[in-house]
């Protein structure tokens, strides 16, 4: 564990609770750009409450507040959990998103963005070994979009962040060339798999495709010489297009 880290947890949902209809928006949106997001900025002037999370997210105002090379944990919800990544602060700098995407999405208001290195996507199923500390830190300050810093003097709370740090030291190393991090590597496929990829092979109407090009289907072949991803199935459309299907 970093000494002097500070590790925080930042609903994915900018929008709030009560306008979940963009909570996919806004996932594909953090792990597109690899940022955390809120909601609040340091110059809102609708509320005090939120000026000063806006303040302490941006690393501004009186501590404790976000810092460089602090833990954010993407994740939001009680009921129903999103999990969406981990990632370390990159640096001291806060952006701003005035952006037609975030107003379209965030009633015109613009939302604060804090870039994150070593970013790790994460889903629920990854927590089951420190699942109790996870729903213990989602439970910090009711339904605020910022919490932390967490308690690390809770047991609980601090099997979480030492296990967050594993997740982010196998990333960093992926990424200095020395070894694949875990939800990079690529496991033995299942014959339920397999099958399911041949059945959507054959049965291209079932998939509400009707303009296949008949000898031109593919299985697990890259989409060129240069993208050595190789999708699960890819049809050959009318009008020189294509359809990728991932099973």
């Amino acid at each position: 564990m970093v000494e002097k880290r500070q590790y925080w947890v930042v609903s994915p949902n900018a929008t709030g609770r009560s306008h979940k209809i963009y909570i996919e928006d806004w996932k594909q949106k953090i792990r597109r750009e690899r940022i955390a997001i809120l909601g609040w900025t340091p110059n809102e002037e609708k509320s005090s409450a939120g000026r000063k999370m806006g303040e302490q997210f941006a690393g501004i105002g009186d501590p404790p507040v976000v810092q460089r090379d602090d833990v954010i944990l993407v994740a939001g919800g009680h009921t129903d959990i999103h999990v969406v990544a981990v990632g370390v602060v990159e640096n001291d700098e806060f952006v701003i998103d005035n952006s037609t995407e975030v107003k379209r999405m965030h009633n015109d208001e613009p939302v604060q963005k804090r870039n994150l290195k070593y970013f790790t996507p994460l889903n629920i199923n990854d927590f089951k070994s420190v699942r109790v500390g996870l729903e213990k830190a989602l439970s910090l300050r009711g339904d605020k979009a910022l919490k932390g810093p967490l308690d690390l003097t809770d047991s609980d709370l601090k099997s979480l962040c030492l296990w967050l740090d594993k997740k982010l030291k196998a990333t960093e190393r992926a990424q200095a060339g020395m070894e694949q991090p875990g939800w990079l590597v690529s496991h033995e496929e299942s014959d339920d798999h397999r099958e399911l990829k041949q059945w959507c092979a054959k049965h291209p109407e079932e998939l509400e495709l009707s303009d296949i090009m008949p000898g031109q289907t593919v299985i697990d072949q890259p989409l060129s010489n240069l993208i050595s991803d190789a999708p699960d199935v890819v049809f050959k459309r009318q009008g020189d297009r294509w359809a990728v299907v991932e099973v």
